[in-house]
């Protein structure tokens, strides 16, 4: 019964009405009885454009509120009709959803609530409304399916509550990210993603270390990197690094 309420789904209505549980959007119902529908907001038209193209018969009229919440800026809704797929949904366990979400739904999650470090290249995801236990024991493990490896970071606030939200390195699944949302690339959200530049030359540098043998830590990737985007060319980042023979990196099968 389940499969056939999510069959009224295309693949990729399911992954933007899934994401939504994690990212930025809910789904709602408007009556004790009925069934529900997807709820969005964004200061980018374009973005929910791109949503709208993607629920299709479902989307209803994108709108504009000159001044929403404690902010009084504008932004930009959009809703769908009510379907008892998104019903089922919403309803479902976390670790349901969590699991159907594919590379197509985990940008639609890092769209709406991932942010990119401009210079050091790391993103914060903000899973600050699930509590740390999920965090740990749900998403970190989810996202090592795709070669990213999120750490759990706490924040402080003055008022001495705390939150937690997911930190991954440029080092240990930025890259991999990156190369997800461009794959649904959304113009608006350039910013988000690593520069063609940069995932070029952290392509090539990981190649070149991969041949050699080199096994490095992060600190170090991130020195190679700062090279590398200087203008220094990738070989001879490595080779005059071999032929150092730096007693902090490890040189395995280097002829």
């Amino acid at each position: 019964m389940e499969n056939q309420q999510l069959s009224n789904l295309n693949e990729k209505q399911l992954q933007l009405i899934t994401s939504a549980k994690f990212g930025d959007g809910h789904l709602s119902t408007t009556s004790l009885k009925g069934n529900s529908n997807y709820c969005t907001n964004c200061i980018y038209k374009e973005y929910l454009l791109h949503k709208q193209n993607v629920l299709g018969d479902l989307a209803r009229k994108i709108c504009y509120v000159e001044k929403n919440g404690f902010a009084q800026k504008p932004i930009y809704t959009l809703s769908s009709n009510t379907n008892s797929a998104i019903t089922l949904i919403r309803d479902e366990s976390i670790e349901t959803s969590l699991n159907r979400l594919n590379k197509l739904g985990l940008s639609y999650w890092f769209y709406d609530d991932g942010s990119l470090h401009k210079t050091k290249h790391f993103y914060n995801l903000n899973t600050h409304k699930f509590s740390a236990e999920i965090q740990r024991d749900l998403f970190i493990p989810f996202l090592q399916k795709f070669d990213i490896y999120a750490k759990l970071t706490k924040e402080t606030k003055k008022d001495g509550r705390e939150f937690h939200y997911l930190r991954i390195s440029r080092f240990e699944g930025a890259f991999e990210m990156s190369e997800i949302m461009r794959a649904n690339y959304i113009n608006c959200f350039d910013y988000k993603i690593w520069s063609s530049e940069t995932m070029n030359l952290f392509s090539k540098l990981r190649v070149e270390l991969k041949l050699r043998g080199a096994v490095i830590t992060n600190k170090h990737m991130g020195l190679f990197m700062n090279r590398a985007l200087l203008g220094e060319n990738v070989q001879d980042i490595v080779r005059s690094l071999e032929k150092s023979k730096a007693p902090k990196l490890q040189w395995v099968g280097v002829n």
